[in-house]
Order: C-alpha cells, then sequence, then structure tokens
C-alpha cells in the first residue's frame, strides 16, 4: 500500500563555495572569496582549474535524479571560443577569506582553510594530487566564447548528483577545467561573491521523491519492528518525529488513510506488523 503518487519535484540552488586552484607548486595562492573563478591557461602557459559545490541536501535520500543542469556567468575572458568540462571532485577541499581582486587571475596569496594547486585546505591538508583530486570521467562540457551565460548539463551531471543523494559519492562538487593544451585560453566565471545575485553560479535539479509504503516509518523500504519506535514519535510528538526523520513523511503513520495521524492509527498498524 502506498502513500500516493510520487511527484516530480525541482532543486534549484547557488553555489555554496568556489575557489581557484592556480597553478603553482609551493601552493601559495588561491582567491576563495573573489568575485570569479578561472579556468583554462594564462599567456604564459600558467594552468587555472575552477572548484564550484553546491548543497543539494535537501533532496530527500531514495530519491531518483531525472534531471541536472548548471549556470555559470563568463564575465572575462582573453581567448575565443573554448571547451570547457566537468569533472567529480573527490577529495573535501576550501574556500577561505582570499581575494585576488580585480580581475583575480593571478590570484592572492592563500589564507588559512583556502584551496590551493597542492592543498585542499592551507596548509595543513593535501590533494592527492596537485591540481586537485577529480573523476577521470568528464560529467559534462560546454564551448565557451564571448561573454554571457553558459550551461552544463546531461547523463554525466545526473549520475554526479545521484551518487550525492544516494551516499555512493560525497559531494564535493565538480572542477572546470578549461583548454590547457594552448597558451591563454582563461575563462572568468562569476562567484557566489560576485557583486550581482543574479550572475551566481546555479545549479537545477528535477528529481522524483520516493516513495515510501504506508507504515515505514523509517524509510527503509520495509514495515518492522524497527518502525515502531518511530511510529510513536510520529504519534506523540510529530515535530520531534520530523527532526528525526527530515526525508521521512509523518503520514506514512496516517495507516487507516483518513488524511490524519492519531490514536485510529494504532490498530491499524499493529495488524500490518503481524501481517494483518
Amino acid at each position: 500500500m502506498l502513500c500516493g503518487t510520487a511527484q516530480a519535484d525541482s532543486l534549484i540552488v547557488t553555489s555554496n563555495r568556489d575557489n581557484t586552484l592556480y597553478e603553482d607548486s609551493g601552493g601559495f595562492l588561491s582567491n576563495g572569496s573573489g568575485t570569479g573563478f578561472f579556468a583554462g591557461t594564462t599567456s604564459s602557459m600558467q594552468i587555472r582549474r575552477g572548484l564550484v559545490r553546491f548543497d543539494v541536501s535537501a533532496i530527500p535520500t531514495g530519491s531518483t535524479i531525472a534531471g541536472v543542469s548548471m549556470r555559470l556567468r563568463m564575465n572575462r575572458t582573453i581567448a575565443g571560443a573554448q571547451i570547457v568540462s566537468l569533472r567529480r571532485v573527490t577529495a573535501d577541499w576550501g574556500e577561505g577569506i582570499s581575494d585576488a581582486g580585480d580581475p583575480g587571475g593571478g590570484g592572492s596569496a592563500a589564507e588559512p582553510g583556502d584551496a590551493t594547486w597542492i592543498h585542499t585546505f592551507y596548509d595543513t591538508q593535501f590533494w592527492t594530487n596537485s591540481g586537485g583530486d577529480f573523476s577521470g570521467v568528464v560529467s559534462a562540457s560546454t564551448n565557451v566564447a564571448g561573454t554571457g551565460f553558459y550551461t552544463w548539463n546531461g547523463a554525466g551531471m545526473v549520475a554526479d548528483v545521484q551518487s550525492w543523494v544516494s551516499g555512493a559519492n560525497t559531494n564535493y562538487g565538480w572542477i572546470l577545467i578549461g583548454n590547457e593544451t594552448a597558451a591563454g585560453t582563461t575563462k572568468r566565471f562569476a562567484s557566489h561573491e560576485a557583486p550581482a545575485e543574479s550572475d551566481w553560479p546555479l545549479l537545477t535539479i528535477e528529481y522524483t521523491p520516493p516513495q515510501y509504503a504506508v507504515g515505514d516509518m523509517n524509510c527503509d523500504g520495509r514495515v518492522d519492528n524497527f518502525d515502531i519506535d518511530p511510529f510513536v514519535t510520529a504519534l506523540t510528538d510529530p515535530d520531534g518525529y520530523a527532526a528525526q526523520y527530515p526525508n521521512c513523511d509523518p503520514l506514512n503513520a496516517d495507516i487507516n488513510q483518513d488524511g490524519v495521524v492519531n490514536n485510529f492509527d494504532i490498530d491499524p498498524f499493529v495488524a500490518l506488523l503481524t501481517g494483518g
């Protein structure tokens, strides 16, 4: 028995972290609080890689991800059209208070907690690989030309977000990698510290929430003795239940399906547990 039909939903969020990895063997450069982050190379072939992360924790565990789209505003470039790719980052990283100013392509002195070319968190924690740790699989690519908004989407990003929601991988965001085979390919993208909020990185996720059985109070896909305590909590302390099981529907305790959770649901719940 199911609690109605699951409906598609969407989550739209701005980035909660972004930064730039500036090629520098000493790991002294960053731009954690700067208004932009970069991908590509400088005219002297110094590599720049952007990092961006979005908080997707509002999506209920067990949801099915149907579509993912990231929009960035590119607001400064020294090159013509270049492919910029996304890859899933595989280690946590930081955003400190460093600010390289405008235009920011040279970076500034890294501050505690900043990601740098060799640090995940300056200056005590390190990437396994200089230049960042990330998946070998490209999640999405877009051809970035003149200034304006650009979008990344596709099956790879869907797979990334699905793995974050399911817990298969931890959400460390994506790394932006531009053309690193030629000089002078850098693109700058507005960060979540940019003056205009409309320019901030934006992620849109389409998903279908999980649909649990009536009586499945801990949302593990089964109705069994482990649901007794959460059922009692939902019955006697609805706010406490919502806090303890934020991704579960309290109406799973509405066993007699009359639209409310009350004492009239106790006997039907016992019947469910005993096979009635």
